[in-house]
């Protein structure tokens, strides 16, 4: 019988695919970008830009701005504050403040490409909530 979707909502259990931004081109390759940015697009642009300034400096956040983000993205300041509030409730962004700036942060764990690699990663299937400090 399938599950009614307060049922599927009401479960504690969560499962954390880890992905790496090599496989979301593979997935969005080809994909045609429309006019406006759907919301998988977007999400794949913040993993993109956190992505970029990881390999560039020793950080983990963006700085940007809501009115940048709808330029890029091609929607209304509205919508991406909602959208950044959804990520936000579902534990996936952080939002603060650096400097004059607003920063975004997207909940991971940062490994080499080594350790993805490895099949035997301990917390590969642990909420970001349930994995031990350091990973």
């Amino acid at each position: 019988m399938l599950k009614t979707k307060n049922e599927i909502l009401t479960q504690k259990k969560m499962m954390v695919v880890p992905t790496n931004i090599l496989l979301w081109d593979y997935l969005l390759k080809g994909n045609k970008l429309a006019p406006k940015f759907t919301r998988c697009e977007a999400f794949y642009d913040l993993i993109k830009r956190q992505t970029t300034i990881m390999n560039q400096t020793d950080e983990l956040y963006i700085n940007g701005s809501i009115r940048e983000l709808a330029m890029a993205w091609r929607w209304d300041r509205e919508t991406v504050s909602r959208f950044l509030s959804q990520l936000t409730e579902f534990g996936l962004l952080m939002v603060g403040q650096n400097e004059y700036r607003a920063s975004y942060t997207l909940k991971c764990s940062v490994e080499t490409l080594n350790t993805l690699n490895e099949s035997s990663h301990p917390s590969a299937c642990l909420p970001l909530s349930d994995r031990p400090s350091g990973l």
